[in-house]
């Protein structure tokens, strides 16, 4: 098994980042990013720490081969650390990649009341991933809405 190191990731691997999340968005959910919007997400997280971070995994020769990004939120339980987005290189998946970064940001996450994540309800494999790290399904039966601050002229 090789060896991987968790490390906070760095602008210079915003590329990196970006193509990652392009690839999860298709994966996952079968939708296609428009690169230019991904690319200003991840440098606007870059330029706003205090809302969040991107923790990469990296191997021996310290390419990046996984991402997860977390972000902040205060709500009335206290602050509450979000995994948003979770990549990991299908070449090195099955290697426990994930679990080192979930316990790497878990580690970080001390100041935090809890860790969450939201998942599609149709990618039974992550859900079962993440129920033997621990972690329970809250099933709170909300839906998601969103303005998207492009308004019609």
């Amino acid at each position: 098994m090789a060896c991987y190191i968790v490390r906070r990731a760095l602008l210079e691997d915003s590329d990196t980042l970006a193509r990652f999340m392009t690839l999860q968005a298709m994966e996952t959910e079968g939708k296609t990013l428009v690169p230019e919007t991904i690319a200003l997400g991840v440098r606007g997280l870059f330029e706003r720490p205090a809302c969040g971070t991107y923790y990469v995994a990296v191997d021996g020769s310290d390419q990046i081969v996984a991402m997860i990004m977390i972000h902040y939120e205060m709500s009335l339980r206290g602050l509450v650390h979000w995994i948003n987005s979770v990549y990991v290189d299908p070449a090195h998946r099955k290697q426990g990649i994930f679990t080192l970064l979930y316990r790497h940001v878990l580690d970080e996450a001390r100041d935090a009341t809890c860790l969450r994540l939201y998942v599609d309800l149709t990618n039974t494999s992550a859900q079962q991933v993440y129920r033997k790290l621990g972690m329970t399904n809250i099933e709170e039966g909300y839906d998601f809405y969103e303005s998207d601050f492009h308004f019609p002229s």
